[in-house]
């Protein structure tokens, strides 16, 4: 059942979280109103499925009017032919990522670069290009906040940069730009939520970086 991150920080309490359950990304859920917003779409591969999930929150597939996707590797975008078939929503992604969506029946996009804002639910949050892992890769960054995608998780650990279109030393360089960063909160795409001190999770995983730089 998705799982309300107000029960871990009040500041949370209009996220909702899916945790990917195999090789599925975690999903984000933003609601206003009855409005659904969604960073990720996971594999779409059961026990994955939006839909079920959705349900429980009374809400319906057909209320999501948009997604926003950290980087085009299936486990990220495999949902959104599920999601294709009951809405039509927006669906965000960095451009140099874009090719991967037409793996699941996916045209029309609206493509995301560095600094741009997007609303999530009652959220304003920035875009971060952190190309490594992808060259497309994305976060978002909210005041406290950061939604890390697969470039960077709690523990200090990293996004792999040796898949198609990653580049070790483009990984490194975003990770140096995170660690700039003063957040408190990390919600990355894989793993569990770090409601506490992510900041020197970024350092860490910089750290790492730049002594594993080849």
């Amino acid at each position: 059942m998705p799982e309300n991150l107000g029960r871990y920080d009040q500041s949370m309490k209009d996220i909702y979280f899916i945790e990917g359950i195999g090789l599925c990304s975690n999903i984000y859920i933003f609601i206003k109103g009855g409005e659904v917003s969604l960073v990720d779409a996971g594999s779409g591969i059961s026990p994955n499925r939006i839909a079920p999930q959705l349900e429980q929150l009374d809400l319906t597939i057909e209320s999501i009017v948009k997604v926003v996707l950290t980087h085009g590797h299936i486990d990220h975008i495999g949902g959104l032919a599920e999601i294709s078939k009951h809405a039509k929503p927006r669906v965000l992604i960095h451009e140099r990522d874009s090719d991967a969506l037409r793996s699941v029946g996916i045209e029309k996009l609206d493509f995301l670069k560095d600094g741009d804002v997007i609303q999530l639910g009652t959220r304003t949050l920035t875009v971060l290009h952190t190309p490594g892992h992808t060259s497309g890769g994305i976060c978002l960054h909210d005041n406290e906040m950061i939604l890390s995608g697969d470039t960077v998780f709690p523990g200090g650990y990293l996004g792999r940069a040796d898949l198609p279109s990653g580049s070790w030393q483009e990984l490194v360089d975003s990770l140096e730009r995170l660690a700039r960063l003063d957040v408190r909160i990390m919600l990355p795409g894989h793993g569990e939520p770090l409601f506490s001190g992510a900041s020197s999770h970024l350092e860490l995983a910089k750290r790492t970086a730049q002594l594993l730089r080849y």
